[in-house]
C-alpha cells in the first residue's frame, strides 16, 4: 500500500471522521479548532504569526504546540516551540506559483504532493463552506486537489464536507430548471 496523509481541519461536520484509528494513514493537523478532536497526529501546522496575547491562541494551544512530539512546522521560527521545522515556503511558492496558499490546508496540500509515495491524500475537517469568511480559501484547496487528481493522487472527503461540490457553472447554471425555477421564486 502506498502512502495515505490525512489533512485535518477545524470543520466540525467530520474532523472527528478521520481515520485516526487506522495506522495505515499519517495524521497532519492543523489549527487550535481541531485540537481537541484530534487523537493522534504525525505533525501539526501552526502557520500563523506567533501572537500568544490573542484569544485564539490559548496557553493550552501554546503548551499542545510546546510539547508535541512531531514537527510542527512554521512559516517563521518560534522560539517557544522545540519541534517548530522551518516550512519549505519558498520551495513550494516557486513550484506552485503564489495564488493558491490561502489557507494553512492548502501549505498542508502542497507539501503533501512532494512526499514520496503518495497515492492518496484526505481531507477532513474540510469544508470551507461559511461563504463570507472562508470563500476565498476554498479556491487553494480546490487547486491543490486537481494538482493531486492530475497526478493520479486519490483525493479523499467524507460526504459531511462540500469541498467538492463545485459552484454552479458560471453561465451553464443559467440553463438548469433548477436555476429556473430558484429565479422565478425570487
Amino acid at each position: 500500500m502506498g502512502k495515505r496523509i490525512a489533512l485535518i481541519g477545524s470543520a466540525p461536520s467530520s474532523v472527528a471522521l478521520a481515520p485516526y484509528d487506522d495506522q495505515s494513514w499519517t495524521i497532519w493537523a492543523c489549527s487550535p479548532g481541531a485540537r481537541p478532536h484530534v487523537k493522534r497526529a504525525n505533525a501539526y501546522f501552526e502557520i500563523h504569526l506567533w501572537e500568544p496575547e490573542k484569544p485564539w491562541f490559548s496557553q493550552e494551544y501554546r503548551d499542545y504546540l510546546r510539547n508535541f512530539q512531531g514537527p510542527v512546522f512554521t512559516l517563521a521560527p518560534v522560539p517557544d516551540v522545540p519541534n517548530a521545522t522551518p516550512y519549505p515556503k519558498e520551495a513550494m511558492i516557486e513550484k506552485y506559483g503564489p495564488w493558491f496558499f490561502s489557507s494553512t490546508l492548502s501549505w498542508m496540500f502542497a507539501l503533501a504532493l512532494e512526499q514520496e509515495g503518495i497515492e492518496e491524500i484526505g481531507l477532513w475537517g474540510v469544508d470551507m463552506s461559511a461563504a463570507e469568511e472562508w470563500n476565498f480559501q476554498r479556491s487553494g484547496c480546490h487547486f491543490f486537489i486537481w494538482e493531486a487528481q492530475k497526478r493520479g493522487i486519490k483525493v479523499t472527503v467524507p460526504q459531511q464536507s462540500d469541498l467538492l461540490r463545485p459552484p454552479p457553472l458560471y453561465g451553464l447554471c443559467e440553463l438548469d430548471p433548477m436555476h429556473q425555477k430558484l429565479l422565478a421564486r425570487k
